[in-house]
């Protein structure tokens, strides 16, 4: 739970649970504050932080784990690139709960996507929740889900974008499994 400087790289291909616990990160380099990648044998991803200042991109995660992807990030990400950047190409959902996020001015405060690469008919949910202001360059949040779950989206605090595009964009890549709940206080 202590500070790391330099930012933090997961590569897993083995079987289980992958469990990464941090306190502050970071990462002046240009590189990812955290990045993960999980292969198709993990049972789940689980990725708790309690906050990352990075020249690239703060959290950053390509899984394909067939099980959940989970990624909490309880204080604030300041990143130059994408807050936090994720595609689930596995068959578990996706939940990404963050603090306060600022991205870069090209980039967004938090992108996620359920891609539909799976080809099963596994439910995966996207759920992002957010209790702190979302300071996107070009969205403060995108949600492309693909997938055959359900797409809630709730914010507690101001979403925004700095240069062009919309604060908040949802897309659907398969509309006759989409629900969307999207909440913003």
């Amino acid at each position: 739970d202590g500070q790391v400087l330099g930012g933090v790289y997961v590569y897993s291909y083995g079987a289980g649970q992958v469990d990464l616990d941090f306190g502050e990160i970071v990462s002046t380099s240009g590189a990812e504050g955290l990045y993960v990648y999980t292969g198709s044998t993990v049972t789940e991803l689980d990725i708790d932080v309690t906050g990352i200042t990075s020249a690239g991109t703060g959290i950053g995660a390509t899984t394909y784990n067939n099980g959940a992807t989970n990624i909490t990030a309880t204080g604030s990400i300041i990143a130059g690139a994408n807050g936090v950047f994720v595609e689930n190409n596995g068959t578990g959902r996706t939940n990404v709960q963050t603090g306060a996020v600022q991205s870069g001015d090209d980039y967004t405060a938090i992108d996620v996507m359920n891609a539909d690469n799976v080809g099963d008919d596994a439910t995966r949910d996207l759920t992002i929740l957010s209790t702190g202001i979302l300071d996107g360059g070009v969205h403060g949040i995108r949600a492309v889900q693909q997938g055959s779950g359900d797409l809630n989206i709730t914010t507690d605090a101001k979403v925004s974008n700095r240069i062009v595009g919309i604060g908040l964009g949802a897309v659907d890549g398969e509309t006759q499994y989409f629900n969307a709940s999207i909440k913003a206080t």
